[in-house]
């Protein structure tokens, strides 16, 4: 995807600095799928080793580092004292700590690019999530260069601007084993180490890789030369995103419409059939009030019945006593006789002969015997 180029180094240094050129697909990223756990790994290698890998060249580098080593050190008394104490302290100090207290230390007080803490694994998931391109700083307390390019060269106002601005920062020690694989990636073979990795098309790829002495410009220039280059795949992925976001809140409202109307419809459903429940339990009351009535005329019906049987029965055996003790009707020639004719209430008239001796009560049981009609016995002579 890119150029090859190569940073442009000071006269003392050139020997030892170098760039790779950028690729658009990426090996294998230390610490990706393992999210940064860590491993046993063998320690990193020795300028001995570097010098049989290197050929001619590494074996000018181990023979003269030295020397370069206390040259460097020399020129720094002169044009920084405070980056000499920091030189003094580090380079021949313990050699051990904290990273954050290492970059401090090499920071002399300036303020340094703020700097993602977590794994690899998360600092390229954070890096993907905020649509960046990631920055790797492999840093190396032993290499010689180390303070000079964190003091002068991260510590930059340019650098921590552009950096906070544009970039995800993220710094591993190269001696821990999760920065000793992921130089091992990368390809590291000197130091300071910067790496840019991102998301292209997909994929994550190593988009630049510049190593050795570099200066703030070529680093500025570097990483502006990159988001020139690759900027527009972060651009696909933020309007993908919106697109998807968009997409997500016409999907959320189409289903909150949909569980609207699915409520609306259940809501429906629920009254039709209360109303129908409703209408049902009134239809059953009043066939319940239908037949409680119903019930009620034939009790009563039966209970008049029986009422006008026992009447009857009653009124049958009241005419049997008072034809029993009725007088015999004396015959037309006796003496001290009467007759006496009386219109019932039903216009039917009757009489009869009674002898002067007989009783009213008589005359009563004979009224009485007379009629057929129930209740007609209510009478006054």
């Amino acid at each position: 995807m890119h150029r090859a180029t190569r940073a442009t180094c000071d006269d003392d240094t050139a020997g030892s600095s170098s760039s790779s050129p950028s690729s658009s697909t990426s090996p294998t990223l230390a610490g990706e799928g393992s999210g940064g756990s860590t491993s046993t790994t063998t320690p990193p290698p020795s300028p001995q080793v570097v010098a049989a890998a290197g050929g001619a060249e590494g074996m000018w580098w181990v023979a003269f580092w030295p020397l370069r080593v206390l040259w460097r050190f020399i020129l720094s008394i002169f044009q920084d004292p405070r980056r000499a104490r920091a030189v003094g302290r580090v380079q021949w100090g313990s050699g051990g700590g904290n990273l954050s207290a290492q970059l401090e230390e090499m920071s002399v007080g300036n303020p340094l690019p703020e700097r993602y803490e977590g794994t690899f694994g998360e600092a390229l998931q954070a890096a993907g999530a905020m649509h960046r391109f990631l920055v790797v700083y492999l840093h190396s307390q032993e290499h010689w260069d180390s303070p000079r390019f964190v003091s002068q060269v991260l510590c930059h106002p340019s650098v921590v601007s552009y950096l906070s601005e544009n970039y995800v920062f993220w710094a591993v020690s190269a001696s821990s084993p999760e920065g000793y694989r992921l130089g091992s990636t990368l390809g590291a073979s000197s130091y300071p180490f910067i790496g840019v990795l991102g998301n292209v098309q997909g994929q994550r790829a190593v988009l630049d890789t510049f190593q050795g002495s570099v200066t703030t410009d070529i680093l500025v220039a570097r990483l502006i030369r990159v988001m020139e280059e690759s900027g527009a795949f972060l651009a696909i992925a933020r309007e993908e995103e919106v697109q998807a976001v968009a997409d997500r809140g016409i999907m959320q409202t189409q289903n909150q419409e949909y569980e609207e109307a699915l409520a609306a419809d259940r809501k429906r459903k629920e009254e039709a059939q209360r109303l129908e429940e409703e209408e049902r339990r009134l239809r059953k009351a009043a066939a319940e009030a239908a037949r409680e009535e119903e019930e009620r005329r034939c009790r009563a019906e039966e209970e008049a019945r029986l009422a006008a049987e026992r009447t009857q029965r009653e009124r049958e055996e009241d005419r049997k006593t008072k034809l029993g003790r009725l007088p015999p009707e004396p015959p037309a020639d006796a003496s001290d006789i009467t007759k006496i004719a009386i219109r019932l209430p039903s216009g039917t008239r009757i009489g009869r002969k009674f002898h002067v001796t007989d009783t009213l009560q008589s005359l009563y049981d004979f009224v009485d015997i007379s009629q057929d009609d129930v209740g007609a016995d209510q009478y006054v002579l």
